[in-house]
């Protein structure tokens, strides 16, 4: 019983910590279903046709987006941009997802620290409109923060237990070494 209990005590934290990133790629699979790429992303019919092209630029802890829809014309319809501050725990994307009716997929531009400048592009009737993110309906807002959840909070869960789980062998070592110096010690004792 007493092995048995030892060795429980050394072998629980990697169950725990298996638990954790099996159900942080099941979360992230979930949200990865949800968004899309937008870059594959085609609006309208015919001469109304829009196509969707994203880049992302990093300098630093900012990722810079830029959102150009272009047509048959040879220069872009329109460009907006977005910067995700990525500092302090912070994240964000610009993804496709459906969050109306239609057809077409809309585009969500989300930041953690950009909530207020976070907005989502539609295209209804050969317009293209943006809505901020507060006004975006539930589900969207849903999805941004399950995003957040897998990507940022859940990575940074596992990143603590995995450090906590270090601490806690290295705790379980030096608590062995102890016992078995006081053992040998006792032993050395006894025989004198």
């Amino acid at each position: 019983m007493g092995r048995t209990l030892k060795f429980l005590m050394f072998l629980w934290p990697i169950p725990v910590l298996v638990i954790l990133i099996l159900g942080n790629i099941v979360d992230r699979s979930a949200v990865d279903e949800l968004l899309s790429d937008p870059n594959t992303l085609v609006w309208g019919q015919a001469k109304q046709q829009l196509n969707v092209k994203v880049i992302k630029t990093t300098f630093g802890e900012q990722d810079h987006y830029e959102i150009t829809f272009a047509g048959e014309k040879p220069w872009p319809v329109l460009i907006e941009k977005f910067t995700v501050n990525k500092d302090m725990f912070g994240g964000g994307f610009v993804k496709a997802l459906q969050a109306d009716s239609d057809a077409e997929l809309e585009i969500l531009a989300w930041g953690w620290h950009e909530q207020g400048q976070s907005f989502l592009l539609d295209f209804s009737e050969g317009h293209i409109s943006k809505e901020t993110f507060d006004r975006a309906p539930a589900e969207v807002q849903k999805s941004a923060m399950d995003w957040y959840e897998a990507y940022m909070s859940g990575g940074m869960t596992i990143t603590l237990v995995g450090m906590l789980c270090f601490v806690y062998y290295m705790l379980v070592a030096v608590v062995y070494a102890v016992v078995r110096i006081v053992r040998r010690i006792r032993s050395i004792n006894l025989a004198n």
